[in-house]
């Protein structure tokens, strides 16, 4: 019969500090270490200190920080990077929120401060760019982190229907970053194209004194349009295609 031996976990057995360590007398041995006797059939086994990482599907880490900032760090276990982009991408659009919905009051007080005006207006651009980098960043980052899957991509379908909801999202569920990120970035593009055009966007622009030609409106509307259905268009069809190509291979 096989002797049965019971493992215990000791944690880390180390000698003494040296700051409680007596120096030997001159010709004298050294002590040697302190060493622990243990019972018959026991053996010590050293506690792992490697923290693990929660597994995930990228496709899952990546569609949720693409709903939610950080929620896919969350997913996977990186708490830290999580409250990362969940904090300063929910910061930089609030400010931009209280910046915009205000903005005649912001310019007044800049004014009395001795301020230029348009540092408001800088300011909203900046607070823009930053939420779009926050935001494509934390979807990438999320999908990255994420274990990686080992089944077969997608099908065609869900990530077609995908990309018609967002484009970008079909191409997260495929696991074709660079892609995700071209589709996302165009989407903050045509955002901020669009919105001089918006009604928000003029009563912005009368608050600097500024105001679009009646002319460029006719035609930057349509060229818009235009481009925001080409978009998606080939992201749907880039998503289409992709999983169909990743499960035949």
């Amino acid at each position: 019969m096989s002797e049965q031996v019971s493992v215990y976990d000791l944690g880390d057995l180390d000698a003494p500090s040296s700051r409680f360590r007596r120096r030997p007398a001159a010709g004298s041995e050294a002590p040697s270490s302190p060493s622990i006797d243990l019972p018959q059939g026991l053996r010590v086994r050293k506690a792992s200190r490697t923290p693990t990482r929660e597994p995930g599907s990228p496709g899952v880490a990546g569609s949720l920080s693409l709903f939610i900032p950080g929620a896919g760090q969350l997913l996977v276990g990186e708490r830290e990077w999580g409250l990362f982009y969940l904090s300063w991408t929910g910061l930089a659009a609030a400010l931009l929120w209280a910046i915009g919905s205000r903005l005649a009051g912001v310019s007044h007080t800049l004014e009395l401060l001795g301020c230029p005006r348009e540092a408001a207006f800088w300011a909203m651009v900046a607070l823009f760019l930053a939420a779009a980098n926050f935001h494509v960043s934390s979807v990438l980052h999320a999908h990255d982190l994420a274990s990686p899957s080992c089944g077969r991509g997608p099908h065609p379908l869900p990530a077609a229907i995908a990309s018609l909801l967002l484009p970008g999202w079909g191409q997260i569920l495929n696991g074709a970053r660079k892609r995700a990120a071209f589709f996302l970035s165009s989407l903050w593009f045509l955002a901020a194209a669009g919105l001089p055009f918006s009604g928000w966007g003029h009563s912005t622009l009368r608050t600097f004194g500024l105001a679009l030609p009646s002319t460029l409106s006719v035609w930057i509307a349509p060229a818009l349009g235009t481009l925001a259905a080409v978009v998606w268009s080939v992201a749907i069809y880039d998503a289409a295609s992709c999983a169909a190509q990743q499960r035949s291979s």
